[in-house]
């Protein structure tokens, strides 16, 4: 019972904190200052980071479609807080469901595909790069506009994600191969 609720709550929960601090009006930290470099959003960015890179690779594909939004403002809502919400709330249900299997052997996203070892690589492929982009955050703290604690909770917390799904989905990809491997064997 607590862990079915645990897959309910968690994404409401980081949904509603997510729309909480992007909602903080991005024009009291001054004119001209980019709304993702205020420090809320960082905040934000940091603690959903699979979320807002899927999130910016599909905002450069926003040009692509742009002929078929109406108003730019629409666009921009669309993109900027709609979509990111629900990636947001996708991807705290899939910790939650993560969590909820605890008890069990390997994924439990990745054995309900019929592709699972690319599945897997796909996940570890994310967090490669949300570690090369956390790393390079971390390191660049001196030569980026924004504060210096902004900048480092950005790049350790896409840092830990990328970890954390680097070791998870690899350990998972490297025991699908294994098995693979042993199985075809004998």
């Amino acid at each position: 019972m607590l862990r079915r609720n645990v897959s309910f709550y968690l994404p409401v929960v980081q949904v509603a904190l997510a729309g909480l601090l992007m909602s903080v009006d991005p024009m009291r930290h001054g004119p001209g200052k980019e709304p993702w470099l205020v420090p809320e959003r960082q905040i934000c960015y940091g603690m959903n980071a699979p979320a807002a890179f899927v999130g910016a690779m599909l905002t450069k594909c926003e040009v692509g479609i742009s002929p078929l939004f109406l108003f730019n403002y629409l666009e921009h809502l669309f993109f900027t807080y709609v979509l990111y919400l629900i990636l947001v709330g996708a991807t705290w249900y899939a910790v939650a469901f993560e969590i909820s299997r605890t008890g069990s052997i390997g994924s439990s996203i990745t054995p309900l595909t019929r592709i699972r070892g690319i599945a897997d690589l796909a996940l570890v492929a994310c967090g490669g790069v949300l570690m090369f982009v956390g790393m390079m955050a971390v390191m660049s703290v001196r030569h980026v506009g924004w504060g210096r604690w902004e900048a480092v909770f950005f790049g350790v917390s896409w840092l830990l994600w990328g970890l954390i799904l680097v070791s998870f989905y690899g350990r998972h990809l490297y025991l699908c191969t294994l098995g693979t491997r042993h199985s075809s064997r004998g």
